[in-house]
């Protein structure tokens, strides 16, 4: 009766421990996009697409409510994970100076409730309204880094992309 006893909770130790210490080593985990095998799954790979959680652009980035969104023109988010910051594309960097178009792009109305402007180099023309002490002033054309630095001067109205010259 002993034997059968001692045989009996070897095999249930036996059992247990293959059964706790096998544990969660042996899935496919998702690595930079792709599935890999961590130790050695029993399933084959999973069909699903392999998503990482990693931001690539502005808007995967805003519906993180764990990320940062700074009110500035244009808005820009931190990914809270990497640290990585992802800026709005308001549709201005369509027309590039080279293309020699000059269209004229107006500042927006509630540009006086931006707080501070991105630190990016997209050069834009502005016309500058001066105040002056003897009428008549005409404005003057001047370069500022982005548009965003040139529309919170309450002076300037519109822009065109690209260095005054």
């Amino acid at each position: 009766m002993n034997k059968i006893t001692i045989i009996i909770v070897l095999i249930v130790f036996i059992a247990a421990g293959f059964f706790f210490l096998r544990g969660d080593e042996d899935v496919w985990i998702c690595e930079d996009g792709i599935w890999a095998k961590h130790g050695n799954p029993s399933t084959e790979v999973p069909t699903e697409p392999c998503d990482d959680g990693v931001v690539s652009n502005f808007e995967e980035c805003i519906a993180d409510t764990n990320n940062v969104v700074m009110e500035s023109f244009p808005r820009q988010c931190r990914d809270s994970k990497t640290g990585n910051s992802f800026v709005e594309d308001i549709g201005l960097n369509d027309n590039a100076s080279t293309t020699g178009t000059g269209e004229k792009f107006f500042c927006p109305a509630d540009r006086t409730e931006t707080d501070f402007c991105i630190e990016l180099y997209e050069p834009v023309c502005a016309t500058v309204n001066i105040q002056c002490i003897k009428a008549p002033c005409d404005p003057i054309k001047e370069t500022f880094s982005n548009s965003c630095t040139a529309c919170i001067n309450p002076l300037v109205e519109s822009y065109t992309q690209g260095e005054c010259k």
